[in-house]
């Protein structure tokens, strides 16, 4: 495989990467309204949902803290594997979520996997 072939398909990684972000994040403004005074499934009232809102980027920090300890452990490539468990478990969550706090967790754990995918993602790319 020749060496540009490899790069380009490196990018392509990390493009999917940033969709699956893209999709966390705009995650929330496609189930607010489903679950906003559900009548059936899990329901939240409007404070919950102010909070379900904003809990991905509150936790996003958390992320990012252990974004360059993996790095400097792991490397970048490893550690843009890595922070696809947080995400996986933060959907498979979502997905199966039982009560409102399963679906905060969830959240919370999108805002974690986006913290530490900021570092990796950008370093990966520029080398």
């Amino acid at each position: 495989m020749s060496n540009r072939l490899k790069m380009v398909l490196a990018c392509l990684a990390l493009d999917f990467l940033l969709i699956g972000l893209g999709m966390s994040i705009s995650f929330v403004t496609m189930v607010l309204p489903e679950v906003l005074d559900a009548k059936e499934g899990v329901s939240i009232n409007e404070k919950q949902a102010s909070w379900f809102g904003s809990l991905a980027f509150l936790c996003q920090p958390i992320g990012s803290i252990f974004s360059g300890p993996l790095l400097d452990y792991f490397g970048r490539k490893k550690a843009l594997f890595i922070v696809n468990i947080p995400h996986l478990i933060a959907w498979l969550l979502m997905y199966y979520a039982w009560d409102v706090p399963s679906l905060f967790i969830g959240n919370a754990l999108l805002g974690i996997g986006t913290g530490i995918m900021e570092a990796p993602s950008v370093t990966y790319v520029g080398e």
